[in-house]
Protein backbone atom coordinates (compact mmCIF):
# COMPACT_ATOMS: atom_id res chain seq x y z
CA UNK A 1 0.00 0.00 0.00
CA UNK A 2 1.47 3.21 -0.91
CA UNK A 3 1.39 6.00 1.22
CA UNK A 4 -0.97 8.17 -0.70
CA UNK A 5 -3.21 5.17 -0.15
CA UNK A 6 -3.37 6.11 3.96
CA UNK A 7 -4.40 9.39 3.04
CA UNK A 8 -7.63 8.14 0.74
CA UNK A 9 -11.05 7.72 2.33
CA UNK A 10 -11.85 6.28 -1.29
CA UNK A 11 -9.44 3.52 -0.26
CA UNK A 12 -10.57 2.57 3.12
CA UNK A 13 -14.50 2.95 1.67
CA UNK A 14 -13.38 0.19 -0.85
CA UNK A 15 -11.54 -1.55 2.03
CA UNK A 16 -14.60 -1.84 4.22
CA UNK A 17 -16.84 -2.74 1.45
CA UNK A 18 -14.59 -5.72 1.12
CA UNK A 19 -14.25 -6.85 4.73
CA UNK A 20 -18.15 -6.27 5.43
CA UNK A 21 -19.41 -7.39 1.56
CA UNK A 22 -16.30 -9.49 0.15
CA UNK A 23 -16.74 -8.60 -3.04
CA UNK A 24 -18.16 -5.65 -5.14
CA UNK A 25 -21.54 -4.80 -3.60
CA UNK A 26 -22.97 -2.92 -6.94
CA UNK A 27 -21.85 -5.04 -9.14
CA UNK A 28 -23.11 -8.17 -7.74
CA UNK A 29 -26.40 -6.87 -7.68
CA UNK A 30 -26.14 -5.76 -11.29
CA UNK A 31 -25.14 -9.04 -12.30
CA UNK A 32 -28.04 -10.68 -10.35
CA UNK A 33 -31.22 -8.77 -11.63
CA UNK A 34 -30.18 -7.68 -14.84
CA UNK A 35 -33.11 -7.83 -17.29
CA UNK A 36 -35.46 -5.07 -19.15
CA UNK A 37 -38.12 -5.81 -16.47
CA UNK A 38 -39.99 -3.06 -18.33
CA UNK A 39 -40.18 -4.96 -21.63
CA UNK A 40 -42.04 -7.94 -19.62
CA UNK A 41 -44.80 -5.82 -18.36
CA UNK A 42 -45.18 -4.18 -21.65
CA UNK A 43 -45.15 -8.14 -23.14
CA UNK A 44 -48.16 -8.15 -20.40
CA UNK A 45 -50.16 -5.40 -22.14
CA UNK A 46 -49.63 -7.57 -25.94
CA UNK A 47 -51.51 -10.35 -24.36
CA UNK A 48 -54.19 -8.28 -23.02
CA UNK A 49 -54.38 -6.73 -26.60
CA UNK A 50 -54.17 -10.22 -28.20
CA UNK A 51 -57.10 -11.96 -25.83
CA UNK A 52 -59.07 -8.73 -26.53
CA UNK A 53 -58.48 -8.96 -30.29
CA UNK A 54 -59.57 -12.85 -30.26
CA UNK A 55 -62.37 -12.19 -28.84
CA UNK A 56 -63.41 -9.53 -31.62
CA UNK A 57 -62.33 -12.01 -34.04
CA UNK A 58 -63.97 -14.91 -32.90
CA UNK A 59 -67.12 -12.51 -33.07
CA UNK A 60 -66.68 -11.50 -36.22
CA UNK A 61 -66.16 -15.03 -37.79
CA UNK A 62 -69.48 -15.91 -35.91
CA UNK A 63 -71.58 -13.46 -37.40
CA UNK A 64 -69.71 -14.14 -40.68
CA UNK A 65 -70.41 -17.72 -40.66
CA UNK A 66 -74.35 -17.64 -39.22
CA UNK A 67 -74.85 -14.80 -42.45
CA UNK A 68 -73.27 -16.98 -45.31
CA UNK A 69 -75.17 -20.08 -43.77
CA UNK A 70 -78.01 -18.25 -44.45
CA UNK A 71 -77.47 -19.05 -48.36
CA UNK A 72 -75.21 -21.94 -48.03
CA UNK A 73 -76.21 -25.82 -47.39
CA UNK A 74 -75.82 -29.07 -47.45
CA UNK A 75 -72.49 -30.82 -46.29
CA UNK A 76 -69.98 -28.76 -47.72
CA UNK A 77 -71.48 -26.29 -45.77
CA UNK A 78 -72.23 -28.08 -42.50
CA UNK A 79 -68.07 -28.46 -43.01
CA UNK A 80 -67.09 -25.20 -43.06
CA UNK A 81 -70.08 -24.37 -40.27
CA UNK A 82 -68.34 -26.40 -37.64
CA UNK A 83 -64.41 -24.90 -39.24
CA UNK A 84 -65.76 -21.74 -38.27
CA UNK A 85 -67.51 -22.64 -35.12
CA UNK A 86 -64.60 -24.83 -33.65
CA UNK A 87 -62.26 -21.82 -34.45
CA UNK A 88 -64.48 -19.09 -32.49
CA UNK A 89 -64.63 -21.05 -29.71
CA UNK A 90 -60.81 -21.88 -29.50
CA UNK A 91 -60.38 -18.01 -29.82
CA UNK A 92 -62.81 -17.63 -26.80
CA UNK A 93 -61.08 -19.91 -24.96
CA UNK A 94 -57.90 -18.58 -25.45
CA UNK A 95 -58.91 -14.97 -23.81
CA UNK A 96 -58.91 -16.26 -20.33
CA UNK A 97 -55.66 -17.71 -20.95
CA UNK A 98 -53.73 -15.17 -22.29
CA UNK A 99 -54.86 -12.67 -19.86
CA UNK A 100 -53.62 -15.04 -16.82
CA UNK A 101 -50.57 -14.98 -18.66
CA UNK A 102 -50.42 -11.04 -19.14
CA UNK A 103 -51.29 -11.44 -15.59
CA UNK A 104 -48.47 -13.03 -14.61
CA UNK A 105 -45.86 -11.29 -16.76
CA UNK A 106 -46.91 -8.32 -15.00
CA UNK A 107 -46.58 -9.40 -11.73
CA UNK A 108 -43.21 -10.66 -12.30
CA UNK A 109 -42.19 -7.28 -13.74
CA UNK A 110 -43.95 -5.59 -10.94
CA UNK A 111 -42.45 -7.47 -8.12
CA UNK A 112 -38.96 -7.53 -9.14
CA UNK A 113 -38.85 -3.77 -9.55
CA UNK A 114 -40.16 -3.80 -6.39
CA UNK A 115 -37.31 -5.57 -5.27
CA UNK A 116 -35.32 -3.83 -6.56
CA UNK A 117 -36.48 -0.50 -5.24
CA UNK A 118 -35.92 -2.43 -1.86
CA UNK A 119 -32.03 -3.02 -2.77
CA UNK A 120 -31.76 0.33 -3.74
CA UNK A 121 -32.58 1.58 -0.42
CA UNK A 122 -30.68 -1.41 1.17
CA UNK A 123 -27.88 -0.32 -0.61
CA UNK A 124 -27.97 2.93 0.64
CA UNK A 125 -27.73 1.72 4.40
CA UNK A 126 -24.82 0.07 3.58
CA UNK A 127 -22.84 2.53 2.29
CA UNK A 128 -23.76 4.97 4.96
CA UNK A 129 -22.77 2.41 7.90
CA UNK A 130 -19.45 1.09 6.31
CA UNK A 131 -18.52 4.83 5.90
CA UNK A 132 -19.09 5.34 9.74
CA UNK A 133 -17.51 2.39 10.65
CA UNK A 134 -14.38 2.89 8.10
CA UNK A 135 -14.13 6.34 9.86
CA UNK A 136 -14.39 5.29 13.30
CA UNK A 137 -11.62 2.63 12.59
CA UNK A 138 -9.56 5.49 11.78
CA UNK A 139 -10.12 7.26 14.44
CA UNK A 140 -8.82 4.65 16.48
CA UNK A 141 -5.31 5.34 15.52
CA UNK A 142 -5.50 8.79 17.49
CA UNK A 143 -3.20 8.43 20.35
CA UNK A 144 -5.50 9.39 22.92
CA UNK A 145 -7.28 6.53 25.04
CA UNK A 146 -10.91 7.95 25.60
CA UNK A 147 -10.83 8.41 21.84
CA UNK A 148 -9.77 4.82 21.34
CA UNK A 149 -12.43 3.64 23.72
CA UNK A 150 -14.99 5.46 22.06
CA UNK A 151 -13.82 5.01 18.49
CA UNK A 152 -13.74 0.99 19.20
CA UNK A 153 -17.25 0.82 20.58
CA UNK A 154 -19.03 2.85 17.62
CA UNK A 155 -17.03 1.15 15.15
CA UNK A 156 -18.33 -2.40 16.43
CA UNK A 157 -22.04 -0.47 16.10
CA UNK A 158 -21.41 0.81 12.56
CA UNK A 159 -20.21 -2.87 11.85
CA UNK A 160 -22.91 -4.80 12.91
CA UNK A 161 -25.14 -2.52 10.90
CA UNK A 162 -23.38 -2.74 8.14
CA UNK A 163 -23.37 -6.55 8.12
CA UNK A 164 -27.01 -6.56 9.02
CA UNK A 165 -27.89 -4.45 5.59
CA UNK A 166 -25.93 -6.30 3.54
CA UNK A 167 -27.19 -9.74 5.34
CA UNK A 168 -30.63 -8.05 3.86
CA UNK A 169 -29.66 -7.36 0.30
CA UNK A 170 -28.41 -10.91 0.51
CA UNK A 171 -31.81 -12.31 1.29
CA UNK A 172 -33.68 -10.05 -0.93
CA UNK A 173 -31.77 -11.41 -3.91
CA UNK A 174 -32.71 -14.56 -3.03
CA UNK A 175 -36.52 -13.73 -3.10
CA UNK A 176 -36.43 -12.13 -6.18
CA UNK A 177 -34.49 -15.18 -7.74
CA UNK A 178 -37.15 -17.25 -6.38
CA UNK A 179 -39.72 -15.08 -7.68
CA UNK A 180 -38.26 -15.31 -11.21
CA UNK A 181 -38.09 -19.16 -10.90
CA UNK A 182 -41.68 -19.54 -9.98
CA UNK A 183 -42.90 -16.86 -12.11
CA UNK A 184 -41.40 -18.08 -15.59
CA UNK A 185 -42.67 -22.23 -14.23
CA UNK A 186 -46.45 -20.02 -14.00
CA UNK A 187 -45.57 -18.72 -17.20
CA UNK A 188 -44.76 -21.61 -19.08
CA UNK A 189 -48.16 -23.24 -17.69
CA UNK A 190 -50.31 -20.74 -18.91
CA UNK A 191 -48.71 -20.64 -22.44
CA UNK A 192 -49.29 -24.40 -22.39
CA UNK A 193 -53.03 -23.50 -21.55
CA UNK A 194 -53.38 -21.42 -24.68
CA UNK A 195 -53.28 -24.09 -26.83
CA UNK A 196 -52.53 -23.38 -31.07
CA UNK A 197 -55.02 -21.93 -33.89
CA UNK A 198 -52.92 -23.62 -36.38
CA UNK A 199 -54.70 -27.13 -35.08
CA UNK A 200 -58.31 -26.23 -36.81
CA UNK A 201 -57.27 -26.58 -40.64
CA UNK A 202 -59.57 -26.14 -43.39
CA UNK A 203 -61.46 -29.42 -44.36
CA UNK A 204 -59.70 -31.51 -46.91
CA UNK A 205 -62.20 -31.86 -49.21
CA UNK A 206 -64.96 -30.89 -50.65
CA UNK A 207 -68.64 -33.17 -50.45
CA UNK A 208 -71.77 -32.20 -53.10
CA UNK A 209 -74.68 -32.70 -51.43
CA UNK A 210 -75.79 -33.85 -54.84
CA UNK A 211 -72.91 -36.72 -54.79
CA UNK A 212 -73.88 -38.11 -51.06
CA UNK A 213 -75.74 -41.64 -51.03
Amino acid sequence: MSNADYISLSHWILWGVKQVCGCNPAEWIAKQVTGDWERVAKAGDALVKLADFNEAYANNITIASDAMLKQWDGNAADAANRYFDNLATTLVRQKSALKQTAAEFRNLAYSVWGLAKTITGLLEDLADWIGVWVCTKLAELVPNPFTKIFSAAAAAFALAKAEAAWAKIVAAEKRMLNMVHGGCGTIAGCLGAIGAVKEHRLPGTYDHPGASA
